[in-house]
């Protein structure tokens, strides 16, 4: 029998149970860390493992290009198609390939009014309406304010997505208790799923901070491995 990869990709089995079913449509979530820890790993191998199950996923991102953020994508593929021994690669990156689009925007160019011009294009041009939006670069979130993660939360509901975006920290930043840093709990209310990666000596630990209001899931050990690029789960 061929072994199912999206089956086989148990790391990210298990953070899918610990989420509760995932993120959900309609809500949006965020990976926090040190600038080159793995934020965008993260979130890009989820994206893949949702497109892998032939779900619509749109990858958006500031100041780089197609090129660069497929051959990116194809690496981390690449990588859980390894993970897994998975046996018909080339039928499961034909099936990613058809349930992603990339778009690009320079830099600083990216507003919710561009965005949902974008799912416009592409609904009436491709039949394609994505389940999952990953957002590479935008919002920052240090300078942008509650009011504004508000609306991207509504615009997930509105066009029936999820949508990850990426928080950068630094050692300096103002915390709680948990680790958040305040330029991310001022606007808390509206994320629903808050992941952090911390590195501890050789390891980078993946923190569940918040799971759609529930406790911290208990007893669930991923870890980011920064040579694979994937999470992998203890």
């Amino acid at each position: 029998m061929v072994k199912n990869p999206v089956d086989a990709n148990k790391p990210l089995r298990v953070l899918e149970k610990a989420l509760q079913g995932g993120l959900g449509l309609g809500n949006v979530g965020v990976v926090t860390s040190r600038h080159g820890v793995g934020k965008l790993a993260v979130i890009t191998s989820m994206g893949i493992d949702k497109a892998m199950r032939g779900r619509p996923v749109l990858h958006v991102a500031l100041g780089e290009s197609v090129s660069d953020i497929r051959a990116y994508r194809d690496e981390i593929l690449s990588e859980i198609l390894e993970s897994v021994d998975a046996q018909n690669r080339g039928d499961v990156k034909t099936k990613v390939d058809r349930s992603t689009q990339i778009y690009t925007y320079r830099h600083d160019t990216l507003t919710l009014p561009k965005l949902a011009q974008t799912l416009d294009n592409l609904a009436d041009h491709a039949d394609f309406r994505p389940e999952m939006i990953e957002i590479q670069g935008w919002p920052d979130f240090r300078t942008c304010d509650a009011g504004d993660v508000r609306d991207l939360k509504r615009f997930a509901a509105a066009a029936k997505c999820e949508i990850w975006l990426a928080a950068h920290t630094t050692s300096s930043d103002a915390v709680d208790s948990r680790g958040v840093p305040d330029f991310l709990a001022r606007c808390e209310s509206d994320l629903s799923v808050i992941l952090a990666l911390d590195p501890t000596g050789d390891q980078v630990q993946l923190r569940f901070v918040k799971v759609h209001g529930a406790p911290a899931p208990a007893n669930v050990h991923l870890a980011f491995d920064p040579n694979s690029m994937l999470l992998r789960w203890r």
